[in-house]
């Protein structure tokens, strides 16, 4: 199992952002952007109109290494 990651969600109204940890995987399903933290098991789900921006930690794809 893949370790969890830390991400930044920031909506426009929110002066900071949110620091959302143990997240195991994003993903965009019309109209909410969501994060699954298994650990809890939970979804939680923002609409994508109110976000301003999303800071996720970059893993390349083991399969695309050259």
């Amino acid at each position: 199992m893949r370790p969890t990651m830390t991400i930044m969600i920031q909506n426009i109204d929110q002066s900071q952002p949110m620091i959302i940890s143990g997240v195991d995987n994003t993903y965009y399903k019309h109209p909410f952007f969501c994060v699954v933290r298994r650990g809890i098991n939970e979804v939680d789900k923002y609409p994508i109109d109110r976000i301003f921006r999303v800071r996720e930690p970059f893993v390349p794809d083991d399969h695309l290494a050259v």
